[in-house]
């Protein structure tokens, strides 16, 4: 979120000095609050929500003031470029270090205005929430020590260790777009420290990880970034609290396009991981199973140089409960339609891999998406030429698409017999 400033309304008089209380009281004042604390003290934020949430709320770490009479300051632990001081117009702001060193009256948030005084523990401050909008918020404020802050999230986090002992898979559904299939799939918690909070790793695809990232929203994003807790990736959800696991997250914006988020209702559900094998074992098995447990795949609208892709793919002999099935064209017995390990559907001359000297392939799909169901595909128009083209692929079950050619036929050869001669004309040239 960018800084911003509130209506000059919402401004007092910048000359009310925070000294008008005497130079004695104002560094008393600073002294015992920050002296009654037992360790490091630190202020810590909560309640906002919005736009700015993650760098408002969190952690403050005390920062020396120039002199006893000057209002300490704070800086952000997990943003250290967001900073917490008193500004010209005697209020508490969160906002940069370059507004800091000005005590300018901008920013991300800032408080009710305060003499000589730390902000209210419980108080209304005003909140950027979208696009430069304000808006008034309850916020807490509380300065403790930094060991009791670290104490109490590693509770927080070791509290659902048994709850992800016995259901260590998480199962994200819902998420639609250009990424999907990054989001949507299986995570298993990974190994982590006792009072830590866990990361998730994609059992499909092995560099998509979610985790908590600097801004303490879940993220799903790559491996790198979950490395370095970089609040970037393909979804996010609202701030969460420690302890508080992707299960009752809310609030999920999921990438549409480039830098661009939508709200989606994603949905988290916990399993087991015999439950999550069995589903994975089976995947296949019941993506064919309201197809009758065979299916024939129908290609047609290809255009170009790759429009002898078109036709029936008949399906080969099943290899395995747990291998995705694989289908031949009924004319040219070299072209193949199989999942591939890149995880597309491919047409091309392998029953494996897929991928070399391919003919046509779809997006990267999850595993138990049939043909049908993957979405676009890519037509080779030769070389490294490839065109995306809305082509048509159906899926019918087995015997009932034989049945029904074997209708369509017997019904021509009841027409020939009506008409046993055929008048070809019109025929020109050698």
């Amino acid at each position: 979120a960018r800084s911003a400033r509130p209506p000059m309304s919402r401004l007092v008089d910048a000359g009310r000095s925070s000294s008008s209380r005497g130079p004695s009281t104002a560094a008393r004042t600073w002294r015992d609050v920050l002296g009654g604390v037992r360790g490091l003290p630190v202020l810590v934020i909560s309640g906002a929500s919005g736009q700015s949430a993650s760098r408002v709320n969190g952690v403050y770490e005390l920062r020396s003031a120039t002199s006893p009479l000057t209002p300490p300051c704070f800086r952000h632990r997990e943003w250290p470029e967001v900073w917490l001081y008193v500004a010209a117009d005697s209020r508490w702001w969160v906002s940069t270090e370059q507004n800091k060193e000005a005590h300018a009256c901008t920013g991300w948030a800032y408080s009710e205005p305060v003499k000589d005084t730390f902000p209210r523990s419980s108080g209304i401050w005003g909140v950027v929430r979208d696009q430069g909008r304000w808006e008034k918020q309850a916020l807490k404020v509380a300065i403790v020590a930094l060991e009791n802050v670290q104490q109490a999230a590693a509770k927080a986090w070791a509290s659902v260790t048994a709850e992800l002992a016995a259901k260590p898979v998480l199962v994200i559904s819902k998420a639609a777009g250009a990424k999907a299939h990054l989001v949507n799939g299986m995570y298993c918690a990974a190994k982590a420290p006792v009072g830590e909070p866990p990361a998730f790793q994609n059992l499909e695809f092995p560099e998509a990880w979610l985790y908590i990232a600097k801004d303490r929203r879940w993220w799903v994003s790559s491996r790198k970034r979950k490395d370095e807790r970089c609040a970037s990736g393909w979804a996010y959800s609202d701030p969460v609290e420690a302890g508080v696991l992707p299960t009752l997250a809310s609030g999920w914006m999921v990438t549409v396009g480039s830098r661009k988020f939508e709200t989606q209702d994603l949905l988290v559900t916990p399993m087991t991981m015999q439950q999550a094998e069995d589903i994975r074992r089976h995947v296949w098995t019941a993506a064919l199973r309201p197809l009758g447990g065979s299916c024939v795949i129908v290609v047609s609208g290809a255009q170009g140089k790759g429009s002898a892709i078109n036709g029936i793919y008949d399906p080969l002999p099943a290899t395995g409960e747990q291998e995705p099935p694989a289908f031949r064209h009924r004319v040219f017995a070299q072209m193949h339609l199989c999942y591939g390990e890149d995880r597309r559907w491919w047409i091309s001359a392998s029953t494996n891999s897929g991928g070399a000297g391919g003919w046509a392939h779809t997006g990267v799909v999850h595993m138990g998406v049939l043909p049908h169901r993957a979405g676009k595909w890519k037509i080779s128009q030769g070389g490294d030429v490839w065109e995306q083209q809305d082509i048509k692929v159906a899926a019918h079950p087995r015997e009932a698409f034989e049945s029904n050619i074997l209708i369509a036929w017997q019904r021509a050869l009841a027409e020939i017999r009506e008409r046993p001669v055929v008048d070809i004309m019109g025929a020109v040239g050698p």
